[in-house]
């Protein structure tokens, strides 16, 4: 019985050895190969091209004609006309909307941030759900093949009469539970697999580490002002009040400055000093912002309530952010605590299956017992390799809302 116990806790070390590909790896790959994200990365594209757009003044319009009916002046007739044209704006509004298409970029990038995380805590739940069961399935083969191990031994017993008959029947029924607990595991491997799959956008092939999952975790207060959703509001917010300053600078005159041309015909017989002589004419223009003015205003106050609706949402989400934080990080202490106690708990029934084994050879305790507190052990891991997941799955949850 001591040799099949120290087999056991031999398989159970050699089994933590790591296999197949890590977090990161899997993390990485979504990062990679997600569509939204790429998605997101055309947007931020689309705007840095928009930002590069803006803040440039019209073209100069060219114009010309020709008189049909030449009208005379004293140096001759006017034939036909031709001049250019450029139309500025108020000083400052071609730097204030370039600056307000760059906030556009901002709010992009804070999106993306956003995203990204999103991917990243959604990747890591999947791979520490497929990790967990990877383990659970581990556990369920190496006891299995313990029962069977302890069967044998039972059924040499069973010859020299020092065991009984009910005993190998108890084996096997564990023997046969495991067996249905490790096809279940199964299916359900595959299932998170695929949404593992879905994450990363590789191939149904995956293979997930089963090293031990536990990870120092090391709990601190964050900052939520640094959380992507809330300097996506901060960047929205200087977006809205650079939007409030062009508006301003939009609405004031535009100037026009233009050159024409015209060609004259001479008279003849005609000994003024002048005749013929094409004439130049220097245009200067400013609009009068009359109606201008009524639609600044109505866009002053629509920028203006989505400033406000923009702070209730920010304040209601930061309290959302914090009351989560708070939740989530005592329920991960919890998981902290409960992980303490299963090692101790584990500890424990390791110590009591030697006593309740040398209590058996000595005819003080039955091998039922002794089967008992051995499955007793195998609950224990089990639950064990199911708190350090979901104690990573919190600590990534804490993560995304930081």
């Amino acid at each position: 019985m001591k040799k099949i116990i120290l087999v056991i806790w031999i398989s159970l070390i050699v089994g933590n050895i790591s296999y197949g590909q890590s977090l990161e790896h899997y993390v990485n790959k979504a990062l990679q190969n997600n569509m939204l994200l790429r998605a997101k990365q055309q947007r931020i594209e689309q705007s840095k091209q928009d930002a590069k757009a803006s803040g440039i003044p019209t073209d100069p319009m060219l114009q010309g004609g020709y008189y049909i009916s030449p009208v005379s002046t004293k140096a001759g007739d006017m034939q036909g006309q031709i001049g250019v044209e450029q139309q500025l704006s108020w000083l400052g509004t071609y730097k204030a909307e370039k600056s307000l298409y760059q906030s556009k970029v901002q709010i992009q990038q804070k999106s993306y941030d956003q995203l990204e995380r999103t991917i990243t805590y959604q990747t890591q739940i999947a791979y520490f759900q497929v990790k967990r069961l990877n383990i659970e399935k581990q556990l369920y083969h190496l006891e299995q093949s313990n029962y069977q191990k302890q069967k044998e031994w039972l059924t040499q017993r069973l010859s020299t009469a020092k065991a009984s008959q009910l005993d190998i029947l108890r084996l096997q029924l564990q023997i046969d539970e495991l067996s249905t607990k490790i096809e279940i595991t199964q299916n359900s491997i595959v299932a998170q697999t695929a949404v593992l799959n879905r994450w990363v956008h590789g191939t149904d092939n995956l293979e997930v580490a089963t090293d031990s999952i536990w990870r120092s975790i090391t709990l601190t207060q964050q900052e939520i002002i640094s959380n992507p959703t809330i300097q996506t509001m901060d960047a929205q917010a200087q977006s809205l009040r650079l939007q409030q300053k062009w508006i301003t600078k939009n609405r004031m005159p535009k100037i026009r400055l233009g050159l024409n041309y015209t060609f004259i015909t001479p008279y003849d017989n005609t000994a003024m000093s002048d005749n013929g002589q094409d004439a130049i004419m220097v245009k200067l223009g400013i609009s009068l912002p009359v109606f201008s003015s009524k639609k600044a205003k109505a866009e002053h106050l629509s920028v203006h309530a989505q400033q406000e609706s923009l702070e209730m949402r920010k304040l209601d989400q930061t309290r959302n952010l914090r009351s989560q934080w708070t939740e989530t990080s005592k329920m991960l202490q919890n998981k902290q605590a409960q992980i303490s106690l299963l090692h101790k708990q584990l500890d424990t029934t390791a110590k009591a299956l030697v006593l309740i084994e040398t209590a058996y050879y000595a005819g003080e305790s039955t091998y039922l017992e002794f089967l008992r507190l051995e499955e007793q052990q195998l609950n224990l891991r089990i639950t064990l390799a199911k708190s350090q997941a979901d104690a990573h799955v919190l600590y990534a949850k804490l993560t995304l809302l930081k």
